[in-house]
């Protein structure tokens, strides 16, 4: 935020700007998405082992990155260890 684009960051830390920027860019403002219809989302419970192969196998997310970001999803009650439901599961 303080330099704004890449570009200017690396010109202000006198570093060379990544080949293929652009494709990076790309990437990341045109990802690949699945579109579906807001009457077809359903709030239910995270399947953990679904995402954790996901993460992991798909993704190539560490062990410790992964482990840190369940932790933050129990915290925020978005992930259930025990079979207590909440107001949001009615």
């Amino acid at each position: 935020k303080q330099f704004g684009d890449i570009e200017t960051i690396c010109q202000e830390k006198g570093k060379d700007v990544p080949e293929r920027l652009d494709e990076i860019r790309a990437i990341f403002h045109n990802h690949p998405s699945t579109k579906v219809a807001n009457d077809k989302l359903q709030m239910g419970q995270v399947d953990v082992a679904g995402l954790q192969q996901f993460l992991q196998a798909d993704r190539q997310f560490s062990q410790r990155r992964m482990d840190n970001a369940m932790e933050k999803l129990k915290q925020a009650g978005l992930i259930r260890e025990s079979g207590q439901t909440s107001l949001f599961s009615f």
